[in-house]
């Protein structure tokens, strides 16, 4: 299985057409066979996994700022679509 396999296969599971402004492959592989899982992947987490042979390591919270603010916004449309009130779904942020 190969970095593209595992993408396809997560769109495929969720019903969803393309890759998500949070997600994407941002070291494709062929080949793999171990991988480390996380909510939130961290430096010490990634020089564990070279440490330890994985090949693949997936994480659900996105590296970056951007792609973290087009989900929110996502999630925003998606819940006022479905009855919460405009001012109820806006992300807030401390």
């Amino acid at each position: 299985m190969n970095t593209v396999d595992i993408m396809q296969l997560s769109l495929d599971l969720a019903g969803m057409a393309s890759i998500p402004a949070d997600s994407g492959i941002f070291r494709p592989m062929d080949h793999i066979q171990r991988i480390l899982l996380g909510i939130d992947i961290e430096k010490e987490d990634l020089l564990f996994a070279g440490e330890e042979g994985f090949d693949l390591v997936l994480a659900h919270h996105p590296l970056n700022w951007t792609a973290f603010l087009d989900v929110m916004g996502r999630h925003e449309a998606l819940m006022i679509e479905a009855g919460v009130p405009e001012e109820r779904a806006a992300p807030s942020f401390p």
